[in-house]
């Protein structure tokens, strides 16, 4: 189940999978008038799997490690993870070997080696200085 926000305030779509849970009154209730709910495709398990594995990071790299005591504290870890996620994380890929990525990731191999911390060292950035 995830939100499709449309003004990042409040949700415009929900998206679920045709589970059992998602099918009582209670549910489809609760979420008459706050998001439209649409369900994925019959018999299409990989409709889900992207993005489970991507809640399944969110999850693991920043949510589990943190005790959130209010929504805005949430989003804000959330949007601050998802910025880092979309622009700054490492990927993977043939050429890269020992070398910092810049944003439009294009290896960079001159210049040292720097560390930027977030949310208390849950999210560890790295960046050359300029060489």
């Amino acid at each position: 189940m995830m939100w499709a926000e449309d003004n990042g305030i409040e949700p415009k779509f929900l998206i679920h999978d045709r589970d059992r849970k998602f099918s009582g009154e209670k549910f489809i209730n609760f979420w008459k008038d706050t998001a439209r709910r649409v369900k994925t495709p019959v018999r299409a398990p990989m409709a889900n799997a992207y993005i489970e594995c991507w809640i399944g990071s969110l999850k693991k790299e920043a949510l589990n490690h943190i005790f959130g005591v209010g929504r805005g504290q949430i989003d804000y870890v959330v949007n601050l993870w998802v910025s880092h996620y979309n622009t700054v994380r490492p990927r993977q890929g043939k050429g890269i070997e020992n070398n910092v990525l810049d944003v439009d990731f294009t290896p960079k191999a001159k210049g040292e080696i720097q560390c930027k911390q977030k949310l208390g060292g849950l999210i560890t950035e790295w960046y050359r200085e300029a060489a």
